[in-house]
């Protein structure tokens, strides 16, 4: 869970933008809102019981998720993690 708020007038490339990666899967960033305060949990629905893919290496984790929106437009997200340098 994350959340935050930004206090008096702000610029619009300041505000939280939900929607992407780290928020909600399947829309571009900022496509679902974006606002002046944010709280953001997260939860997942799998109808396929494979849900993402993971590999793991000697030097890194890697990460492959495909989505799908409410518009049934899919998106694929690939995503390194742990990499040792």
């Amino acid at each position: 869970m994350s959340g935050g708020t930004v206090m008096g007038s702000f610029a619009p490339y300041q505000a939280f933008a939900v929607g992407g990666p780290s928020s909600v899967r399947g829309y571009g960033e900022g496509a679902v809102g974006v606002g002046q305060s944010c709280l953001v949990s997260t939860s997942e629905l799998s109808s396929i019981p494979l849900g993402g893919i993971r590999f793991k290496t000697r030097l890194a984790q890697i990460q492959v998720d495909y989505v799908i929106n409410a518009f049934q437009h899919g998106t694929t997200y690939f995503g390194i993690s742990d990499l040792i340098l």
